[in-house]
């Protein structure tokens, strides 16, 4: 357990944490190590309580460490165990056991060409895609790219198990005004062996970043998946599991063009017009955001944000406006990547697709907001993380940094378009969204958070806090990344 205590305002603790004899709070330090993935939920020692699991990785980018996967009991933050890596593991953790010992085991992805399968119970690897090979220089290699947050698909290699579908891109050495990057691919893997299924390189050959979404249609399995980034333009695709499987993606139908940036956000899917099908929502990374008809893909309305805002989040899903029509938050970095001078936070109301610009906080920030409401009162708020910056006061003279990261989560509320803190720490989380689950299975919901340390640079670490709460906030289901 850590030493570094959560700044809590305390007016606000009141209204957003509840405390009782079943409530769970704790709070852990992971030394020497920095995060940019999500944490997810899930029981892995049997005692009842949902654990968190989470990557990591160490320092700085390109630097192995002990820390690369860690599992907290949810019970008291203490950890269960921990998986090595040679590279920061980014993407989120999905569960299955395998093993057959009714423990659910751990898929996860990163850099460096990093994905693997662990014993959910001990965190020993059962299977990776490529081993670490002493001596080799993974940073120079273009074939050696990153894979995301993987997904289920129903079964492809008829062994009784749901396989996983992956995106595999983002060359790391390219810089921003290099065009020429390595093709990124959709992969499927069997979930038990690890064996590679199908490989499909992007219909465009241009690089990938998102995650894939799958997505039922008509009875049939699809995925939603995505090309360009943040100086490259691309498109949003969607196509047939089936389609993949022959090892090219021959039946894909494009859903948005990109003109001048790619899709980095995975889409979410919410049923917007009411025909009790899911329609897709996605925010392109070139400052637009896009409505979707599930069953005919036809555009329902897209909001103009400008070019000089750009997304790598996600957009947060509740009632913000009162009506029976699910609304929509979304959070955009002003500026052009990697220079974020500012940002803007903007309801979108996802019957008519009327945007309205609530407050212009924060800087870079990969996390998405999440929705909540309490007592099922209407309209929600909307929970999400800032990353500020402070003048240290520092003098030129003196060599050290003007300007301090101050990571603040704040509760927005869009009906008064105010908002309170409820965490202010200085460090950064510049990747990690927020989980809100009913650990302990009690009927309250508890808030998971997780923040770097180091308040003067965002991409370099000394360490990072992962926190639990319980709270009188619930969710409408959408609780986490993706």
């Amino acid at each position: 357990m850590g030493s570094y205590k959560l700044q809590f305002i305390l007016c606000l603790s009141a209204l957003l944490f509840t405390c009782c004899d079943h409530s769970l709070k704790w709070e852990t330090v992971i030394k020497a190590s920095g995060t940019y993935s999500s944490p997810r939920a899930i029981d892995l020692n049997g005692d009842g309580i949902k654990d968190i699991v989470l990557g990591a990785g160490g320092r700085r980018e390109w630097e192995s460490s002990e820390n690369g996967v860690l599992a907290f009991n949810g019970r008291d933050g203490s950890i269960l165990w921990k998986k090595d890596c040679r590279n920061q593991l980014v993407g989120s953790p999905i569960f299955h056991d395998i093993t057959g010992d009714d423990i659910p085991d751990v898929f996860i992805g990163g850099r460096s060409a990093q994905f693997m399968a662990l014993n959910g119970a001990t965190g020993q690897l059962i299977w990776e895609y490529l081993p670490t090979v002493e001596g080799f220089d993974f940073s120079k290699d273009t074939t050696i790219l990153n894979f995301f947050s993987p997904q289920f698909v129903s079964d492809q290699d008829q062994d009784e198990t749901p396989d996983l579908i992956v995106s595999y891109g983002g060359y790391v050495e390219a810089k921003p005004s290099d065009y020429d990057r390595p093709t990124g691919y959709l992969m499927i893997f069997s979930t038990r062996t690890g064996e590679v299924l199908t490989r499909v390189s992007m219909p465009d050959t241009k690089e990938t970043y998102i995650s894939p979404v799958v997505w039922m249609r008509d009875n049939q399995e699809h995925v939603l998946f995505g090309t360009g980034g943040e100086t490259i333009a691309g498109n949003l695709y969607v196509t047939a599991i089936e389609d993949l499987m022959d090892g090219n993606i021959d039946q894909y139908e494009i859903l948005v063009r990109g003109e001048y940036k790619g899709f980095i956000a995975p889409p979410v899917l919410v049923d917007i017009n009411k025909d009790q099908n899911a329609d897709i929502i996605v925010n392109a990374y070139e400052g637009m955001v896009y409505a979707l008809d599930g069953q005919s893909l036809k555009p329902v309305w897209a909001v103009n944000l400008g070019l000089e805002y750009e997304s790598h989040s996600q957009p947060a899903i509740g009632d913000f406006t009162g009506d029976p029509t699910p609304d929509l938050f979304v959070n955009y970095g002003m500026g052009a990547w990697p220079n974020i001078t500012g940002a803007v936070q903007v309801i979108i109301d996802g019957h008519s697709g009327v945007s309205s610009v609530i407050d212009s906080v924060g800087y870079l920030q990969y996390a998405s907001p999440i929705a909540v409401e309490k007592n099922d009162k209407v309209p929600g708020k909307i929970l999400m993380p800032i990353n500020d910056l402070t003048p240290t006061n520092y003098s030129i003279e003196s060599g050290k940094p003007p300007y301090a990261y101050q990571n603040i989560l704040y509760l927005f509320d869009p009906r008064t378009k105010m908002k309170e803190v409820v965490y202010s720490n200085p460090g950064t989380n510049t990747g990690s969204t927020l989980l809100i689950d009913d650990l302990n299975n009690d009927g309250s919901t508890e808030l998971i958070y997780v923040y770097n340390l180091n308040p003067f640079d965002a991409f370099e670490h000394n360490g990072f806090v992962i926190s639990c709460e319980t709270m009188d906030y619930n969710t409408r289901g959408w609780n986490q990344y993706m």
